[in-house]
């Protein structure tokens, strides 16, 4: 018995069966292509974005949010360097509280002055800049200490501190010195600075509680006409700063204790 087909039809199973094996092949592949391509945006992409966080911790720039929530490990580690940023923006904090504020009045102390001035002089040397300087000293605080003790000293300087940071402003504040203060003042008028000071002596008067404050203070407007630098600014408010105290002491004016504890 001979049977005669033609060869396309004796080969239909073997082709039908390759090409639904080629064809589930390639779904798998495209299927699998899919998900490596998601899988690897999801873990590579936040790695990418831990790298770039600890380059720029590296440089210095702390403020950096990250936003990533998964729970798998990126996640965790992602959390930990969420976590040391916040630490070491709470090291650095304190520690510029402790570079740059006073320890006995809790006001900005002298290393912060000079910062302020570093860059008021840098803004001087791009123009006229409206800025305004106090400078206080505190009168007779060298007899409290030595007749009543430094305890009494301290509380002279901690009282005049809390008057004028009620009058000027905590962020304008700045001890100099043992008995001298300085505040700074931008973007004001004479007029104001000059309400302000009215405003200052008459809160120091008020105060008779159980120390009587006495302070020479001399301030100003700074003045490109007439003031060639902050230094030269500085030197005059300075010297009438002093020159009221001179007067002060000629009519024996000056801070006494009034209760002694």
């Amino acid at each position: 018995l001979a049977i005669c087909a033609p060869l396309y039809e004796i080969e239909y199973i073997n082709r039908d069966l390759f090409y639904k094996i080629l064809g589930s092949a390639l779904f798998i592949a495209f299927v699998f292509w899919i998900m490596s391509f998601y899988m690897a945006d999801t873990i590579i992409r936040p790695l990418k974005r831990l790298t770039q966080a600890a380059n720029e911790i590296a440089n210095g720039n702390l403020q950096i949010n990250l936003d990533y929530n998964s729970k798998d490990e990126v996640g965790v580690l992602a959390r930990s360097f969420e976590e040391t940023i916040k630490q070491l923006n709470k090291r650095i904090e304190y520690i510029n509280s402790l570079a740059y504020t006073d320890k006995l009045t809790n006001s900005k102390n002298n290393t912060s002055y000079f910062y302020e001035v570093a860059h008021i002089k840098e803004s001087l040397t791009k123009g006229s800049m409206n800025f305004a300087l106090f400078l206080v000293d505190i009168n007779g605080l060298k007899k409290v200490n030595d007749v009543y003790g430094h305890q009494f000293g301290n509380k002279l300087i901690v009282e005049t501190t809390n008057i004028l940071v009620q009058v000027f402003g905590h962020d304008n504040v700045y001890r100099i010195g043992g008995d001298e203060f300085s505040v700074i003042l931008k973007n004001t008028t004479e007029e104001f600075c000059q309400t302000l000071v009215e405003r200052f002596y008459k809160e120091i008067a008020e105060k008779t509680q159980d120390i009587k404050i006495s302070v020479a203070m001399g301030f100003g407007n700074y003045d490109s006409a007439i003031d060639e630098s902050y230094e030269s600014f500085f030197k005059r408010i300075d010297e009438e700063m002093y020159h009221n105290k001179k007067k002060m002491k000629a009519l024996g004016e000056t801070s006494d204790v009034l209760i002694k504890e």
